[in-house]
């Protein structure tokens, strides 16, 4: 509860809330309905709360030292009251406390949930403020139960926007949909691909989905059960609904070379023997500065050093060597090669059978520049 840069937080109500005191007909001592800000005794505030029931309490905040807030009830005047409880390390100076306490008491407004009194005792730190009957706006926005109801009316909204292809504001699109208008509503772009009678369709379920009133709206199973009776095609291409074309003669295996090819057999002693020719052997000065130091890195000693943890068993960080390697030397077939070997260790084949056709495609155009010098 605070104002200016106090830690002490003041909430704020809509201006169309009167604040909860107000509600409960309570006149203030200072005309605004709102009690004059009062210092009050420990004992006070642990009768208001049932000793510090665990059922009374409303919200916690905090790990090590929570500061808890519980559901009051001032028997002086019958007021249900919100009491922030501080952890006992979170104001070792009473007078600070006391001061900003006292400050934001001063403040009253009706969009306020006011600062009404404080407790300042030994080391205990407490703060009477009026209670929010709905709850703050935060818990509404971050913390709200989500229920069947408010997941379709959210599929509403993401039906509307893919049919539309903008957003366009549920109350608007509801009145076009009322109005028959749904060509004003659909996206060009489905010109071909979605028939008037389908389109007209899925607005209409759009628009049942984004009913206002919660018992309005279809159930999630009458939503699945309307958009099954559209369905078309049980399977889709990602190629073709993206419009790309495909080569069916290019969409299997790529054709590896040797190269790859022992690395596709993950056979270690043949791996080892391309690396050797491949320069593997002749870093050993820089690979030794690279141990020492870390200051010279070369593709070369990540290979070196992947094809080491490879062969040791430990796949996973032969592949970040690997991975580093590729970002080192982009246009290095064996840093794509090393990839594969050790997905392949870790049993991710998909993942190893993509990294061997990118070695591949290096290796190719390696090998084609090196015909044209």
């Amino acid at each position: 509860m605070g104002a200016r840069c106090s830690k002490l937080s003041v909430c704020w109500w809509p201006p169309h809330f009167k604040s909860p005191m107000l509600e409960n007909g309570a006149a203030g001592d200072d005309g605004s309905g709102v009690p004059v800000f009062a210092e009050y005794s420990f004992d006070d505030l642990r009768v208001a709360t049932d000793g510090f029931a665990p059922d009374r309490i409303v919200s916690e905040h905090g790990e090590k030292a929570p500061n808890v807030v519980y559901r009051g009830t001032l028997f002086s005047s019958g007021r249900t009251v919100a009491i922030k409880r501080f952890g006992r390390s979170a104001w070792p100076d009473s007078r600070q406390f006391l001061e900003e306490a006292r400050a934001v008491g001063q403040l009253r407004s009706g969009r306020l949930a006011n600062l009404i009194g404080c407790c300042c005792e030994s080391g205990e730190r407490l703060l009477v403020a009026e209670f929010m009957p709905h709850e703050t706006l935060a818990k509404h926005l971050f913390h709200c139960r989500v229920s069947p109801e408010s997941v379709v009316y959210s599929f509403g909204t993401v039906l509307l926007d893919l049919l539309s292809g903008k957003h366009i504001p549920p109350s608007h699109a509801l009145d076009l949909i009322r109005g028959k208008n749904f060509l004003v509503l659909m996206d060009s772009c489905l010109e071909g691909h979605v028939s008037n009678s389908d389109g007209t369709d899925l607005m209409r379920l759009a628009s049942r989905c984004l009913q206002y009133e919660a018992r309005d709206r279809p159930n999630l199973k009458t939503v699945v059960s309307g958009l099954t009776s559209l369905q078309k095609d049980a399977y889709t291409p990602s190629h073709t609904l993206l419009g790309i074309q495909h080569d069916k003669n290019n969409s299997g295996q790529v054709s590896l070379s040797a190269i790859g090819k022992a690395f596709a057999r993950a056979d270690l002693n043949e791996v080892h023997e391309i690396l050797l020719h491949d320069g593997y052997n002749e870093d050993d000065e820089a690979n030794a500065e690279f141990l020492d130091s870390g200051a010279v890195v070369a593709p070369t000693m990540l290979g070196r050093r992947c094809f080491a943890h490879v062969v040791a068993g430990n796949p996973q960080e032969g592949l970040e060597d690997a991975k580093r390697a590729e970002i080192i030397a982009s246009d290095w077939p064996m840093g794509h090669y090393l990839q594969a070997l050790a997905l392949h260790k870790l049993g991710r084949e998909a993942e190893s059978q993509e990294a061997l056709k990118n070695g591949t495609a290096l290796e190719a155009a390696r090998n084609s520049r090196a015909r044209t010098v």
